[in-house]
């Protein structure tokens, strides 16, 4: 299913492009991405959200597809750094948009492996 949504990332951006491209769009900035997925701590005090990870990587391959097509990308931002409040589904467990973990109880943060891997990518420059 997110494969799925990920190539329609791809496509949407390609069609924005020709579409708007003749009236003067110059670049594109996408301005959330993310996905919502309950995440707690292990015993360790570790958060594994590898499905994040997951999809972050394939709308990023998407995303970097449609750069190397032609399509001006200028900007990608993630939805969002911190666990938030949500306007569904409040501050319950499974509200969790961010790459750092928020205790709703402490406020304390804790970097998910989400974390970790975009860090690595954003060092990089590259997937």
């Amino acid at each position: 299913m997110w494969t799925h949504f990920a190539q329609t990332s791809y496509d949407l951006l390609r069609e924005l492009n020709a579409r708007y491209e003749s009236y003067g769009l110059k670049s594109i900035y996408i301005t959330e991405n993310g996905t919502c997925w309950g995440s707690r701590a292990s015993k360790e005090g570790t958060i594994d959200d590898e499905f994040r990870i997951f999809y972050l990587r394939e709308h990023l391959q998407q995303v970097q597809k449609a750069m190397l097509a032609g399509v001006p990308v200028e900007g990608d931002f993630l939805w969002t750094l911190t666990d938030n409040y949500e306007w569904d589904l409040g501050y319950s467990d499974d509200s969790c948009f961010g790459i750092l973990h928020v205790d709703r109880e402490t406020f304390e943060r804790t970097p998910k492996k989400s974390f970790e891997w975009y860090k690595e990518v954003v060092a990089r420059g590259t997937l």
